[in-house]
């Protein structure tokens, strides 16, 4: 039986054939490309440049289909650069050295597909420099390999992450955090880093937000890109600014980090939930009152009309309906409980102060008009965000902050501002946003 732990693609193979493979010339025509093979094929014209200079030092492997052709298992960059090579003329890559190889005659109790996976996903493994997006998919890969062997029957010594770094020639670790990044980054940055477009540090950081901050941000960013005219455009206005992607995305990364730490202190039952004695300890000190007003604007009978508000008021056994009947006859919008901090010497606000909840003040008469004042329990509900903001504020100021004073005062500041607005202008002039 065949071992999978850390042989390799080539040893397997070797195994499997009983003997070494040979190297065929075969037409470049008569090569198709691997449907599974979804890796990145960037950098090609740098290979191409190589493969013209000094030759093509590794073989790439094929299988042969039924039908004459051969199919590609691994070398997809290196049969991009040589068509390359073959369209501007260099005849020498008519014909590509391949090792044909048969992946089903594995001694493998799996479907050939999967055979073909194993052999494409490992033959890579070994022979090219790989984005982290496309060890994302090589480790995808070898879970469904893992899980079909091991449904199979087949004797694994180890567990599956073992076997996924043992036969990706990753560390554990490694495949712990590409794991992690595939399960928790949306497919909009996915794709962001199949194209490499987002840099694995910055997707790392992204796959930490929870998903709908990460689809506000996927839409924002791709705003920015058509508002400048496309992706090169908006990178070269982050250079402008003095920014990498990394940084620039930080700004919203951590907005939307404290929007959901605010929201989190706002719900309760969280964890972050404040206690109540506090809350209504800040409520008090800050002066936050609660209740709901009777407003009658100045005018012919206007406190004769407040008078009579107040004493059904006073009457009533049901304080808040009689308020919401009084607004309704009146057609007005003053049904809703309102929080707010007294304002000194504002004569509303120091007649609400005098009351209990459940408590009517008299008329309040000012230069506009007459109010009626309904005191209710202190909404603490709406004292959250204040709340909030000063224990932000507090955390802040009791915040250490170390400033590098020697590095700092070694800085030619006016040189270096001058500097900087040159090169940022020339940059500018050279990035406008398109046309709506």
């Amino acid at each position: 039986m065949v071992s999978l732990n850390g042989s390799g693609i080539n040893g397997i193979l070797n195994t499997a054939s009983g003997s070494k493979m040979k190297i065929t010339s075969v037409p470049i025509e008569d090569i198709v490309r691997n449907e599974q093979n979804e890796y990145s094929i960037e950098g090609i014209d740098s290979l191409a440049a190589s493969i013209h200079d000094v030759g093509l030092r590794q073989p790439i492997e094929v299988k042969r289909l039924p039908d004459g052709t051969y199919q590609l298992i691994g070398g997809e960059r290196r049969l991009t650069a040589m068509k390359k090579l073959l369209e501007e003329g260099d005849t020498r890559w008519q014909m590509v050295p391949c090792v044909v190889s048969n992946p089903p005659e594995l001694d493998l109790p799996i479907s050939d597909e999967l055979k073909e996976l194993y052999a494409l996903t490992t033959t890579n493994a070994e022979q090219r420099s790989k984005t982290d997006h496309d060890k994302m998919l090589d480790i995808q890969a070898m879970r469904r390999i893992y899980t079909a062997l091991k449904d199979a029957g087949y004797p694994l010594a180890e567990y599956q992450r073992s076997f996924i770094a043992t036969n990706l020639n990753m560390s554990e670790s490694q495949v712990q955090r590409l794991e992690y990044l595939d399960g928790h980054l949306n497919d909009g940055f996915k794709q962001l880093m199949a194209a490499e477009k987002l840099p694995s540090t910055v997707a790392t950081m992204i796959s930490k937000l929870p998903e709908e901050d990460q689809a506000a941000l996927e839409a924002q960013r791709q705003a920015y890109v058509e508002y400048y005219g496309g992706e090169e455009a908006y990178q070269q206005q982050l250079a402008a600014m003095g920014l990498t992607e990394e940084a620039y995305d930080r700004i919203p990364e951590t907005a939307f980090l404290y929007q959901r730490l605010e929201t989190e202190f706002s719900t309760e039952g969280s964890a972050l939930y404040p206690d109540g004695a506090a809350l209504a300890q800040y409520a008090a000190d800050n002066g936050y009152l609660t209740g709901r007003a009777i407003y009658v604007p100045a005018g012919d009978g206007a406190e004769e009309e407040a008078n009579g508000y107040l004493k059904r008021m006073q009457e009533a056994e049901d304080k808040l309906a009689e308020h919401a009947a009084i607004c309704q006859e009146r057609g007005v919008d003053q049904k809703d409980s309102i929080t707010f901090t007294v304002t000194e010497g504002d004569p509303v606000c120091e007649a609400a102060m005098a009351l209990a909840a459940n408590e009517v003040s008299d008329v309040i008469a000012v230069d506009e008009g007459y109010y009626i004042f309904l005191r209710e329990e202190t909404d603490l509900s709406a004292v959250l965000p204040a709340y909030f903001n000063a224990q932000m504020q507090a955390r802040r100021g009791t915040a250490n902050v170390v400033y590098n004073e020697e590095l700092y005062a070694s800085i030619d500041t006016g040189t270096f501002y001058q500097t900087l607005t040159q090169l940022r202008s020339q940059l500018t002039q050279t990035v406008q946003p398109t046309e709506k």
